[in-house]
């Protein structure tokens, strides 16, 4: 059942210097960055430590040597989690977690009834190893993958397969040196992999949020462009109209100004003259109020053009006067200051 810890003396004591360095490296990426994937790469070199300090302790008892091998599969869930966060694959763990259970209750069943070490190990080892495979497997079947996440898959995938040879190794010294060196390896592999598909991959994020950013801030730009093309055209369609309006107008104003003077140069009565030229005034009015609008329209365009004209004060007084006049009896008085 067990090895002599004289011919695992090197291993024993290299793997968990090597843990406990790669793990002091992943608290301090984590302590940087404060980034959820960094935590779960502590967890897979605290969670690997742990099991190796569990076997280490448990390397005389069969049944509790084998169920602490079998801890492992709490950094496998760390490993694949990480595979899936950097692949944007689904997470999911609750189907290995009841094929853990399952191997558990069979290899302690298999124990009691007397098998033999490889028995006992192996429905634990296929166990810890299928997740590995599986999301190994899964991530490779993408073409796109970048060169560092599919040499971490590869890894991860021999690292999965190397637990299955663990009931067979484990009992032969000679092979079970072998398997050691084959875990200190792998861990040395994921100690380095991993820190660089990580930072890769939060570089890559980094790059695709910058990308985003520039494509939204150019599609903004794109729209208020577009906006204010629309709203040009539609500053020309209103001054267009309002032209239109104004000279539509202007037509029927005209005519009754030049009906309005045919009517003064033939003989009236003088209350109806006043009231004729009363129709004449407001006629001019109306016709200014059209010229107005016209100009607006012309403003708004910039196409406006400002010309000098004489303007009577006193005309423009007497025809005040004249328009509330005509509205009754009104208490009008015109007030000249002069500001020194």
């Amino acid at each position: 059942w067990g090895i002599g810890l004289g011919q695992l003396e090197t291993s024993s004591w290299v793997y968990p210097l090597l843990l406990l360095l790669i793990g002091c490296v992943a608290i301090a990426l984590w302590a940087i960055y404060r980034q959820f994937i960094f935590g779960l790469l502590v967890g897979v070199w605290a969670s690997t430590l742990l099991n190796f300090a569990a076997q280490c302790a448990l390397l005389h008892a069969p049944l509790a040597g084998i169920l602490a091998f079998s801890s492992y599969i709490a950094s496998t869930w760390f490993l694949c989690h990480i595979l899936c966060f950097i692949t944007h694959q689904r997470f999911s763990f609750r189907t290995y977690w009841g094929i853990y259970l399952l191997a558990l209750t069979v290899s302690v069943a298999v124990y009691f009834f007397g098998a033999g070490f490889s028995l006992i190990a192996l429905p634990l080892a296929i166990a810890v190893a299928a997740p590995q495979v599986s999301f190994a497997l899964k991530a490779l079947k993408n073409r796109q993958l970048h060169t560092l996440v599919r040499i971490f898959s590869i890894v991860l995938l021999v690292n999965g397969l190397h637990f299955i040879d663990y009931p067979f190794l484990r009992p032969i010294p000679e092979a079970a040196i072998f398997g050691y060196s084959l875990v200190i390896a792998t861990s040395m592999l994921f100690g380095v992999l991993l820190p660089c598909v990580i930072n890769n991959f939060l570089a890559d994020e980094l790059t695709l949020q910058l990308r985003n950013e520039v494509s939204n801030h150019q599609k903004t730009s794109l729209e208020r462009e577009q906006a204010l093309v629309v709203a040009e055209q539609a500053l020309r369609a209103k001054a267009v109209f309002l032209a239109n309006v104004s000279h539509h107008l202007r037509t029927p104003i005209n005519g009754i100004m030049g009906l309005n003077d045919l009517l003064l140069d033939s003989p009236l009565k003088p209350e109806q003259q006043h009231l004729v030229q009363h129709i004449r005034a407001s006629s001019n009015e109306l016709l200014s109020m059209v010229d107005n609008v016209l100009t607006i329209s012309l403003l708004e365009s910039e196409k406006v053009k400002l010309y000098p004209k004489a303007v009577s004060i006193q005309q423009l007084v007497n025809d005040v006067f004249d328009h509330y006049a005509s509205s009754g009896p009104l208490q009008l008085r015109l007030i000249n200051q002069v500001n020194a």
